[in-house]
Formats: structure tokens, C-alpha cells, sequence
């Protein structure tokens, strides 16, 4: 034990950073009480920043008020604020979904009051637009999302109080104007609508061969025309999909159209 004990003292400083970059941070912590060496390396502000990365899930600069990866590792792992820092007050009624953007510059909300609200998210939170309710009484509304490059905002939601046929409605908004781009319908409750890429959105449309299958329709916003406004659409690519999909596309189509 001891002879293999030495035999790791002796490698390089490259190689232990190399292998204690595996390490969780409690693991890390141990190791360094081996010798000067490894505390030396277990140390290493890389090793810490990566663990933060980890844990946020994100690459992100270290905090301007902060002076070591250790130590903000140490914060979100062990000292996360348990106290309420900002009461946001906007929506009427209980919140279904919430978002951030992919920046997180943004933080989009919807819920049962049928507006979606989006809120500029900092040090603290501020209101920046709502948009909706879509229909009067107000319909929930159910699932946000921003697309890659921040430009657009789909929201979804019921068409219907009372609808057992499972209506629901897509619509695109431009960011951060918040104007309407598209509005389509859709006829399958349980797919909330999704980008395909960042213009494109897709649709669950009507069912076929007795609701054994239904169809996925992508949409494309188009970029805006000063003489003939935005183009709303410019193709649906279509997918023909078992309700109880095990991976296996039954039918793929291309439909051109305006």
C-alpha cells in the first residue's frame, strides 16, 4: 500500500489534474489531505470551476464579487439561500410553467389566468411584457418557450373551456416587441408544441386510422418583408406518428404551400 502510495506522489502535477477532474467535490477535499502535492493540485481553481459548471449546468463567468471557484462551489453546494429575496406579483391566478430563455436574460411564466408573462431576470426581476389572455373568459395556458437565437416566444394553450377533443393553440411571438407571427391550432392536448430548429415549430395536427396515429406539422416563421410583411409560412413537413410511439416514424411527407 505504501509503495503504491508513493508511486502516485510521484506523478506529475498534469497527470493528478487530469485524474482528480473525476472527482466529486467531497472527493476532492479528501484527496488533498494526502500530501503538499495533491492539496496543492485538489486546489487547482480549474478543477472547482468545472464542478461549478457542472452543477449550474452552464458555462458562466465567476461572480464579480467573487474570488474562487472553491468558494462559490462551496456556496451552491452548502449555503443556497433558503430566505425569500423578491416577491414577483403579475399573474391572477396559479402558474403552470415557467421558462428561461436560453441566455437566461429572460424568464417566461404562463398559467390558469391565459396570459403568458415575460419578465427580465437580473439582480432582481422586473415585469417586461404579457401578453394575452387569447380568449374572453380567459383559457389556461399552458407551456412557453423561447427559440436558440432569442427572437421568438411560442405559447400554447387551451381553444376551449369545455373541449373533448383536446383543441389547443400555438401561437409565435417576435422578442421583444411581443407582436403575433403565427397562430395555428392544434389537435392533440398531449404534444404542447415544440421548435424544430429556431424558425421552425411543430404542430400536432388531426388523427388518422382511428386515433391510432396523428400528425406532426412544422411550421417555419419566415423573416420579415419590409414591402410584403412576415412570410407565415413557407412549408409544413409532415410526420405520420403512432399514438404510442416507440421510436418509428410510419410516414414522413413534405407539403409546399404558403
Amino acid at each position: 500500500m505504501a509503495n503504491a502510495l508513493a508511486l502516485f506522489q510521484q506523478l506529475p502535477d498534469s497527470i493528478l489534474l487530469h485524474v482528480f477532474s473525476f472527482l466529486d467535490g467531497a472527493s476532492l477535499v479528501r484527496t488533498s489531505s494526502v500530501c503538499q502535492q495533491w492539496y496543492d493540485v485538489a486546489y487547482d481553481e480549474v478543477l472547482w470551476r468545472n464542478l461549478v459548471h457542472q452543477k449550474i449546468q452552464k458555462h458562466a463567468p465567476l461572480p464579480t464579487d467573487k474570488h474562487s471557484w472553491r468558494e462559490e462551489y462551496k456556496r451552491l453546494a452548502y449555503h443556497i439561500p433558503s430566505y425569500l429575496s423578491q416577491d414577483v406579483a403579475g399573474h391572477e391566478d396559479e402558474i403552470y410553467f415557467l421558462t428561461f430563455s436560453p441566455s437566461g436574460k429572460f424568464l417566461a411564466s404562463v398559467g390558469k389566468d391565459g396570459t403568458c408573462r415575460v419578465w427580465n431576470y437580473g439582480s432582481t426581476i422586473t415585469l417586461q411584457n404579457t401578453v394575452g389572455p387569447f380568449f374572453n373568459p380567459p383559457l389556461k395556458t399552458r407551456f412557453c418557450e423561447f427559440n436558440e437565437s432569442e427572437t421568438l416566444l411560442m405559447v400554447t394553450g387551451l381553444t376551449q373551456l369545455f373541449d373533448f377533443e383536446g383543441s389547443i393553440f400555438v401561437a409565435v411571438f417576435s422578442v421583444p416587441d411581443f407582436m403575433l407571427q403565427y397562430a395555428v391550432k392544434g389537435e392533440y392536448p398531449n404534444f404542447r408544441g415544440a421548435w424544430l430548429n429556431d424558425t421552425h415549430f411543430l404542430v400536432a395536427k388531426r388523427f388518422y386510422q382511428d386515433r391510432e396515429y396523428f400528425k406532426l406539422e412544422a411550421h417555419e416563421v419566415g423573416e420579415f418583408n419590409q414591402y410584403s410583411g412576415r412570410i407565415m409560412q413557407t412549408y409544413t413537413l409532415i410526420f405520420i406518428i403512432p399514438v404510442f410511439w416507440h421510436g418509428q416514424i410510419i410516414r414522413a411527407t413534405k407539403r409546399w404551400g404558403l
